[in-house]
């Protein structure tokens, strides 16, 4: 099909994505490639978690998780107990794709792998690809009535505009979401309410556990002019100076 056919040619931009990539800590990189149809297709090492289970905390589900990997976990839990770290290495992981003309696309909290390396919890972006397939998956989501509003940029939402600047409006609402551990507008009774609310310039509101410089910087984000939101490197460098989030 031709649907089946982009998916190909999706992930063979993935692959390239990676390849031209010289700093790859914060993105998940393929063990190895498998051939499909005269595709390469990327084989990913086992994560220790995804963030979404990382932020269940008390309450963990593991799945599709070996045991060995749990205890690293539950290990590396004891050094790196906060996000911070997270955040960083996952506004890192944007700058490392923006430098190199790659978008981030469907960036959740289920999308970002947590490892373990050398007994701190690293966060790694798995979903992304060369800019022009992820605005061509974006122009299928809509043509499928299959997006996600509540994590897209207004630009993307509008006139399936896709720039580094709406990653970053994206990652922002994650960043929301983990702290908060709320689903993003959910005060809205459907799709058609969020969108209504997101492009007349409606923010989300501060968490009650979030600090306010951390809710400043979310804030940013969200500008309507992508023009005026920082870079994702600019982020990183921003939440590495505060104290707390």
């Amino acid at each position: 099909s031709a649907r089946g056919d982009f998916a190909a040619e999706y992930l063979e931009g993935q692959v390239v994505t990676v390849e031209k990539l010289r700093n790859i800590l914060n993105i998940e990189a393929p063990l190895g490639f498998i051939r499909q149809q005269g595709l390469r297709q990327p084989v990913f090492k086992q994560p220790v978690l995804v963030l979404s289970d990382h932020l269940k905390k008390d309450n963990l589900v593991y799945e599709n998780v070996t045991p060995k990997s749990q205890q690293i976990y539950q290990n590396a839990q004891t050094v790196q107990p906060d996000m911070e770290s997270i955040f960083i290495g996952i506004s890192n992981g944007l700058a490392q794709l923006h430098a190199i003309g790659a978008l981030a696309y469907g960036l959740n909290t289920g999308s970002v792998f947590i490892h373990e390396e050398n007994g701190r919890l690293i966060a790694k972006l798995s979903s992304f690809s060369e800019a022009s397939l992820v605005r061509q998956r974006d122009r299928l989501d809509f043509e499928m009535g299959e997006r996600d509003v509540r994590r897209l940029a207004p630009e993307t939402i509008d006139s399936l505009e896709h720039t580094c600047k709406s990653d970053v409006w994206v990652m922002a609402i994650l960043f929301w979401e983990a702290i908060s551990g709320c689903e993003p507008y959910k005060a809205y009774n459907n799709d058609q309410e969020a969108e209504a609310a997101i492009m007349g310039g409606s923010k989300l509101e501060k968490p009650a556990k979030c600090a306010p410089k951390m809710y400043d910087l979310m804030v940013r984000c969200w500008m309507l002019d992508h023009e005026n939101r920082p870079s994702a490197a600019k982020m990183a460098n921003k939440i590495s100076n505060l104290k707390a989030l």
